[in-house]
């Protein structure tokens, strides 16, 4: 990983949304791009790979990364990649054994934000995994803008296929970091579940080509296969699958519950809380 181009997504309330270039414990404020995705179709329409794109770009204020990492600063991450203009052209997606949809970039968190498990949901667990993250460029080609450490977040509890693959339509989050030179051939990481400041359960972690049950090029080739998936201008964040989770170990997930996932070479640790939502009002259609 040495050498990778390493960007963060940053929220402040004053000085709305920035990109930064990560460069040891600094954080180097872009001063066009406002966007990873405004970024990217610079990239794409001048031709020019990102990373050589940055030198023009930088603003000359450097913010401290760990200050801003640990939440001691105004300055909040967004997820890693996002549609900042449009969320609903996000397609959240991810795959293991089987496909699923996740939902639209509306469901996605940074680093430190909550992931909330509704009311009526019956469990709630970790996914540690790698995300790629897309852009479909003007052609309807799908360009990889990078990888990024995820938490896929879902509700395994269901018993039938209806239940299951409503379990995946919960917030997750991605980042803190987008790699745009990593390679998803072998990364080790780690999961650690915090409970009342007391590590309640961890686990090592194992992903890549060489440990998956697909490639990374056969999930890309199955994935954009589909007309659908190839919209210019739309991006696509799909999770590649979770070695395991605390869930399957025993755990269950409680409200305050902290889960901190970390992949060797890409940075600053992903850290969520999980957060029980309040119930909602019921949702009822009326005809028009």
């Amino acid at each position: 990983m040495t050498g990778a181009t390493r960007l963060v997504q940053l929220e402040h309330p004053g000085f709305g949304r920035r990109v930064a270039l990560v460069d040891g414990g600094d954080l180097h404020l872009l001063g066009t791009y406002r966007s990873v995705y405004q970024f990217a179709q610079t990239s794409l329409e001048t031709g020019y790979k990102m990373r050589d794109l940055l030198s023009t770009d930088l603003s000359g204020v450097s913010l401290d990364y760990g200050k801003v990492w640990a939440l001691e600063t105004e300055w909040r991450f967004l997820p890693s990649l996002d549609h900042p203009d449009e969320p609903g052209r996000c397609q959240v997606s991810g795959s293991g054994m089987n496909w699923f949809s996740k939902g639209n970039g509306l469901i996605l968190r940074g680093h430190g934000n909550p992931l909330e498990a509704p009311d009526f949901a019956e469990s709630a667990v970790e996914e540690a995994g790698i995300a790629a993250a897309y852009i479909i460029d003007r052609a309807g080609a799908p360009r990889r803008v990078g990888l990024t450490p995820a938490n896929e977040f879902c509700d395994p509890a269901g018993g039938d296929g209806a239940s299951r693959a409503q379990g995946k339509l919960r917030p997750c989050s991605i980042g803190p970091e987008l790699w745009l030179d990593a390679a998803f051939e072998e990364i080790r990481g780690s999961v650690v579940i915090v409970r009342d400041s007391q590590r309640l359960w961890s686990a090592e972690l194992l992903t890549g080509d060489r440990n998956t049950a697909h490639s990374l090029a056969d999930v890309e080739a199955s994935l954009f296969r589909h007309a659908g998936h190839r919209r210019p201008g739309d991006v696509h964040v799909h999770f590649l699958g979770s070695p395991l989770s605390s869930y399957a170990q025993g755990v269950r997930l409680q409200d305050g519950d902290e889960m901190i996932i970390a992949w060797e070479g890409f940075g600053q640790p992903l850290v969520n809380r999980v957060r029980k939502a309040a119930a909602p009002s019921p949702a009822v259609a009326s005809p028009l």
